[in-house]
This record gives structure tokens, C-alpha cells and sequence, in this order.
């Protein structure tokens, strides 16, 4: 290549490989559980029905925005350091109740009923990181250990909360990023029905929700 070529191709080359872009980037997420349980048990010629119910919800909400470069690589965006250094996890617990019915021959149906008083989890200060998931796709990592297990009201089994927001895959235009826009949105969604307990005495279901926007906003 000839010097006067390699003077034309160096504009062609700078306008090639864009600077990547900076954005301030701000998490906001809901995991929301709610489960309803059936325990039966044979005494003698009597059969006893216990039934419950709870809810469960985790919160996420970052402290401050991260700042997060996304670049070109290939035909897709490419995130560097992808993670919301510091969110505030919250959790409750409330909605938590249950019903007994005993019947035994020759005699009267017994109802007795209880509740139990809402609980707050224990707060935490977490880094959550995300990945590319695929062209317009973004997925974040799931956490490295379970949380801890909450016993159920009137029953004795515990279930930690299991669900994050690894399960919605998120959506996002790649193409307005890479452009620097001045905001962009990214949205990720999931629901599930599902039985978390099937056993001979015990079934439990779940019903889960998992929302959660990643706003980007464009840094000069």
C-alpha cells in the first residue's frame, strides 16, 4: 500500500471502530411468589385437610447508576464491566395464612384457622452482573448461592425465595445504543405456574412473576 493510500484508509479505519458509548445505567426488578399448599393426613378413620397460602416478593433497586460502555463487537453491542455495582435487595413476606378441616365418622366437621404476622427479610447490598444474551438480548447472572429457607405459616417445610432475575431474558434495541442514543430502555419479563412440592401427603404451588427495567441514559 502505497503512503497516499494508507492516508485515505486511515479515516475509513476511525470511522470503523466508533468509540464505545457511555451510559449511567439504573436497575429497577420484582420477583413476586405467591404459593398455595394442600397437606393431607389419615388419623385412624378420621382425614385431616390442612390449606395455606403466602406471598413473597424481592425488590431490586440501584443505589446510584453504574457506568457501563457498550462498543461494537462484530454485528452485536458488547458491555463492558456489565454490572449494577451496588442494589439494595429487599424482601417480604405477608399473605400467609391457613385453614384446617378435620372429619371423622359420626361426628362434626372441625374448622380451625390461623395466620402469621408478615416478615421483612434481611436487607442486601449485592453486584449483579449481566451478559449479552443474543442479538437484542440481555440476560443477568444468577446468584452464586440460594437464599436462606422461610418455614411456611401452619406447615412444617421451608423453601428458600428461588426465583431472580436470571429468568427473564430481557430485550433491548442494540442498535439505538450503539447509535448513542439519549435513553434506552431495556425490559425483561417472566411468569410461571408451577408445582414446587408433589408428594403422597403434601402439593404446592407456585405461581412467579420477574420484571425488571435497565434504563440507560447517555454520558457526554
Amino acid at each position: 500500500m502505497t503512503f497516499l493510500a494508507a492516508l485515505a484508509a486511515a479515516p475509513l479505519a476511525a470511522q470503523a471502530a466508533p468509540a464505545p458509548a457511555r451510559y449511567a445505567v439504573s436497575l429497577n426488578g420484582r420477583v413476586t411468589a405467591s404459593y398455595s399448599w394442600a397437606w393431607t393426613q389419615g388419623e385412624r378413620d378420621c382425614s385431616r385437610v390442612k390449606m395455606g397460602q403466602e406471598r413473597r416478593e424481592l425488590v431490586f433497586r440501584s443505589r446510584r447508576p453504574s457506568t457501563i460502555r457498550v462498543g461494537r463487537i462484530r454485528s452485536h453491542a458488547d458491555y463492558r464491566l456489565p454490572e449494577i455495582a451496588r442494589t439494595d435487595v429487599t424482601g417480604t413476606v405477608g399473605g400467609r395464612s391457613w385453614i384446617q378441616t378435620l372429619r371423622c365418622p359420626g361426628g362434626p366437621v372441625e374448622r380451625t384457622e390461623g395466620s402469621c404476622p408478615p416478615l421483612e427479610q434481611t436487607p442486601r447490598l449485592m453486584r449483579l452482573r449481566f451478559r449479552w444474551a443474543g442479538a437484542n438480548r440481555i440476560w443477568f447472572r444468577p446468584p452464586t448461592a440460594a437464599g436462606k429457607g422461610i418455614a411456611f405459616c401452619g406447615l412444617a417445610r421451608s423453601l428458600p425465595q428461588h426465583g431472580w432475575l436470571n429468568l427473564a431474558i430481557g430485550r433491548v434495541d442494540e442498535q439505538a445504543l450503539l447509535s448513542g442514543r439519549a435513553r434506552v430502555v431495556a425490559r425483561g419479563e417472566y411468569r410461571s405456574q408451577s408445582n414446587v412440592f408433589e408428594e403422597r401427603d403434601l402439593v404446592m404451588g407456585e405461581t412467579l412473576t420477574v420484571r425488571w427495567t435497565l434504563t440507560f441514559r447517555r454520558l457526554r
